[in-house]
């Protein structure tokens, strides 16, 4: 089954399929991309060795799961891994019905160099299953509510509706508990709304079976074909959400100038990536803020990280570490 609906827009998902072993043999290679030395050891020191102190490699930390409260009284689960470092700690943020651990490649890439957060929202992953609270003012106010009980200020890299949310957020609390933000495949509220219908009938097909149309939906979001276990976890951790509850996050209702004036007057560095279907929209956003870097996946599904994660760690890295070195303007790819 085709995806209804992309969840950050009123657009249909476009995706074709690629070869598995195209993500497979991104995924293994995620890793790579800032790692110590092979040996584990640091680099030899010049001259006497035996007299030579070298101080041992900080093994990253493996991500554990921690959990925080809300000001209602709900639990939300999240992990944690990495090093501490000068580098901007980054926070993952999974879109509709998502669980945090889809971003497990980019907290493994990620965790030799700094901190690394990813959060199950509200009903979500590992997170408690609250009776109400699934609109997008309580959604926004769990991020920020997290947010503001961190030690450092991260990077926020929001997927789809987590983007949304996000920029809810930001428009409700300000923008003073995170470095920068990323948006993954999500709406910047440009250009004309869609109609509707794919929608509402995305929600008509969670009432009438909702495991085919879980199913479809946790295949069509990539690209590349995944292995039948990754998509039986996420189907399961979707499934997980109670149904209302799923039906209620689609119903967000945030005006689409609300979200463009957020984004457009975002005080802070800000990164899109998106695949083809959003393109317009990040051509029109970039013609009233130039500042904001535009990372264009042609070749990947909605969830880009998943299919391209060598590419989308790269330019993740190449971001955060220039948020600490003068601007060289806009960048467009």
């Amino acid at each position: 089954m085709d995806c209804p609906v992309t969840l950050g827009d009123e657009h249909p998902a476009r995706s074709t399929r690629a070869p598995r072993r195209v993500f497979l043999l991104g995924a293994a290679g995620a890793g790579a991309l800032m790692t110590t030395p092979a040996s584990g050891r640091p680099p030899s020191v010049s001259g006497d060795t035996r007299k030579a102190n070298p101080q041992p490699v900080k093994s990253p930390a493996a991500p554990t799961r921690r959990s925080f409260r809300t000001t209602d009284g709900v639990r939300l689960s999240w992990l944690a891994g990495g090093v501490s470092s000068k580098l901007d700690p980054l926070l993952f943020l999974p879109g509709w019905c998502m669980p945090a651990d889809i971003f497990m490649p980019q907290l493994k890439a990620f965790s030799p160099s700094r901190t690394v957060w990813a959060l199950d929202p509200r009903g979500q992953g590992e997170s408690e299953i609250a009776e109400q609270g699934y609109d997008a003012d309580r959604r926004a106010r769990d991020l920020f509510e997290f947010l503001g009980q961190l030690r450092r200020a991260p990077i926020v890299v929001a997927w789809s509706l987590a983007g949304i949310e996000m920029l809810h957020g930001l428009k409700r609390f300000g923008d003073t508990r995170l470095k920068a933000l990323v948006l993954v495949d999500s709406s910047l509220g440009e250009g004309p709304a869609g109609n509707g219908e794919g929608v509402a009938a995305f929600r008509a097909a969670l009432s009438n079976d909702r495991t085919a149309t879980l199913e479809g939906f946790a295949q069509a979001i990539f690209r590349a074909p995944q292995p039948p276990e990754q998509i039986a976890h996420l189907v399961d951790a979707m499934a997980r959400v109670p149904l209302e509850a799923s039906q209620s996050m689609l119903d967000y209702r945030l005006p689409r100038e609300q979200l463009r004036q957020t984004a457009r007057r975002f005080g802070k560095p800000l990164m899109v990536t998106c695949i083809p279907q959003y393109r317009e929209q990040a051509r029109l956003h970039s013609e009233a803020r130039p500042q904001t870097r535009v990372e264009l996946f042609e070749e990947a599904g909605h969830a880009l990280f998943a299919d391209e994660p060598e590419r989308f760690n790269r330019v993740l890295d190449s971001f955060s570490r220039s948020l600490s070195t003068p601007s060289t303007g806009h960048r467009k790819r």
